[in-house]
This record gives C-alpha cells, structure tokens and sequence, in this order.
C-alpha cells in the first residue's frame, strides 16, 4: 500500500536523489525506478485490454442488457487464464536446458539449475542483479566449489538470461552490466609432451584389455585432435586416402583430420573387431577413472605437481601426482598444444579442432613460459 498511488491508481516514482555517492546504491535506486515504470507499463496495459474486452462486450452484444456473471466469466477467461500466471525462472530453465543436444552442456545447465533451485526456489527474473549475483557467488563459495566452476554457474546464468530476453520471458538486463561478469583463474588442466604420449602408447596392457582399450581410445584423441562424442560419428567410409572425415557432434563443423601412424596403427589393430575400426567408447566418467589408472603404471606420472587453485573463495596449494591431472579432455589439449609448439599454423590445427576463434583455441594451448621461450630461440636460430 505504501507503494499505491490513489489519485493516479498506479505505483508510486521514487522521489529524486540529489547525490549519489555510493554507485551500488544508485544501482539499486536505478533498477527499482525500472521495476515501478515495468509496473505501471503492464498496469496500464491490462487497463486497455480490460476496456476492449468490455467493448467488444456491450457492442457485440447489440447494446443488450449486459450480465455481470457473463462479464466477469470473459475477463476471468483472459486475466485468470494459464497465459498470463507468471511461469517460474525454472519452467522456462528446464526448457532452455532440454533444448541442448549435447550431453556435457546439458548436464553443465543442469547443475547449474539444481544449484540456483538450492539457492532460491522462488527466483524470479527481476531478481537476477547484482544483490542476486554476489550472494549467489557466496552461496557457491560456502559449497566449497572452485573459482573457474564457479565461473561456469554465472556463464550459464548468463546464457540462460540472454535466451529468455531474446524470447521477451525477461526485461531485467542487469545481467548485463559489467559488474555482472564471471571471474575466471588459470586452468590447472594440462597437456601432454610427445614423449608422455609416446610413453604411454607403448605402455604394455596386452594383460588388462579394459586399460588397453582405454588407451587406444586416448592415443586416438591425442592424434586427432577429437572429441570423444566424435568418436561414435567416426564410420569405416569416414577413413579414406589417410584421412578422417566427419561432421563433429558439439559445433556439427564438418572436419578432415590426417591420420597419425599411431593412430594407423590402432586402426589395423581393431579392424574386424568394431566397426569402425577403432575402440569403442566408454562412458566419460569411467573413462577418467581409467585413464589414470593407465598413466600411473609410468613412473613420470608418478611425479607430485603443485596446484594452485581457489576453492571456496580461498586461495589454496595442492600437492596432486601427475597422473591424476590426466582426463579425457586432456587428449584434446595434448593435440592442440604439441601441434601449436610444433609451429604447425594456427589455422590449420583449428581446421582440424574444429574451434571457430583464436580465443576459444588458445585456451586449449598449455604451453609454458619456458616452453615459448624455446619456441622463440629456435626461432631465431
């Protein structure tokens, strides 16, 4: 009530600030005043179509004695009906979420949806501002997730919002600003050396086919360049004049990558055996888990690297052995950066990734400051 404007029959202005020193508190007077405006937009949009309806009412009606019942059953038909009840920030997520293809992403937003439902399971999209963004951030921190995962959440949040702004579900663009941004640290993912990967293609598991065709399956990812939801795309007509041919799953960019003798040599030791002659793929998650079973048979692996990581809005150093830094995606990485410190042209190696700019690319590349000193001292030479 405090908010009503009798006379006008309309929510209250916010009475003009004469100094605004404190810019979160102009936020918060700014995004308020828009709030009221929104309000009063949508107030006297209902007004208008409240007058139509009892227009089209009496008018169509031949001027006839009008019944209140009947009156009151047509505009309850219009403001009681499903179309104007508010659907929740989370129906209109799920519909954002289920609208991706790939299994990875889906299950990033699907995380990121369980969180946010955690969080506040009444969200609204007028509540997405920068009050909304730092307590959602502290939530996360409490959890004891690390800074990038943390990122990740506020990316998702993000690109669910521009979705629902671009299907008119949301007018609050506070999102937007760049106080609203996700705060990313250096990766603690890694790449490999060709001898690491030379090490581990020679790795005796004729005794353990399980680790033998995890393996393979890696090998083939350190030489491609792929992803392993390619791999399954990757048919006996695909492979041809030394080259892979395929459409890739995640951007559906059409590649050609050549064949590598390792991987030639993986084809010749599955033909007959699958149908693509290659390893079958396994689930993502056991895949880590026995990747790095793999790698800790080689006492390189063995090594203990310190990791410098934030978890839970704290700075923290771990001690971690070598082979537990190894992943599925890590065969990707090893492609990118090897090839890139190898000078093989950017451009070329991002024809075979398939990434579409230089700076999702670069992200890929581990290469170490020593590492580029060396590259530039060849270079020279």
């Amino acid at each position: 009530p405090k908010e009503w404007d009798a006379k006008t029959q309309s929510k209250t202005k916010l009475p003009k600030l004469k100094i605004l020193t404190d810019d979160s508190k102009n936020i918060i007077y700014q995004k308020e005043q828009q709030r009221r405006t929104e309000f009063n937009i949508l107030l006297d949009t209902k007004k208008e179509t409240a007058k139509k309806l009892f227009n089209d009412y009496v008018y169509g009606n031949n001027c006839q004695p009008s019944s209140i019942q009947e009156l009151r059953s047509i505009f309850d038909g219009e403001f009681k009906s499903d179309k104007l009840i508010q659907v929740g920030v989370f129906s209109h997520f799920k519909t954002f979420k289920e609208g991706k293809t790939n299994t990875k992403t889906n299950q990033w937003y699907n995380n990121t949806y369980e969180a946010l439902k955690d969080f506040n399971s009444k969200l609204m999209f007028e509540d997405f501002d920068l009050i909304f963004y730092k307590k959602f951030i502290q939530y996360l921190e409490a959890k004891g997730l690390g800074k990038n995962t943390i990122a990740k959440h506020i990316q998702n949040v993000k690109a669910f919002l521009n979705w629902a702004t671009d299907n008119e579900f949301n007018t609050n663009l506070i999102f937007r600003s760049k106080a609203f941004k996700k705060e990313t640290e250096p990766s603690d993912s890694i790449a490999l050396s060709d001898d690491e990967v030379n090490e581990i293609f020679d790795l005796d598991l004729s005794d353990n086919p399980k680790l033998d065709r995890v393996r393979d399956l890696f090998i083939v990812a350190t030489r491609t360049g792929l992803r392993f939801s390619d791999f399954n795309a990757i048919e006996n007509e695909s492979v041809k004049g030394g080259f892979i041919h395929l459409t890739t799953v995640k951007s559906n960019t059409p590649v050609v990558v050549p064949i590598h003798k390792q991987v030639e040599e993986i084809i010749n030791k599955y033909k007959g055996v699958t149908i693509n002659s290659l390893p079958q793929p396994l689930s993502n998650q056991k895949f880590n888990e026995y990747i790095k079973d793999v790698c800790e048979k080689i006492d390189s692996f063995k090594l203990v690297e310190l990791v410098y990581k934030t978890i839970g809005g704290k700075k923290q150093v771990i001690k971690i052995p070598r082979f537990k830094r190894v992943s599925s995606h890590c065969g990707r990485r090893t492609f990118a950066t090897l090839n890139y410190e190898n000078k093989v042209p950017m451009v070329s190696i991002m024809a075979i990734t398939g990434h579409q700019t230089s700076v999702s690319f670069l992200k890929y590349v581990k290469t170490d400051a020593k590492k580029h000193a060396e590259i530039l001292a060849s270079y020279w030479k």
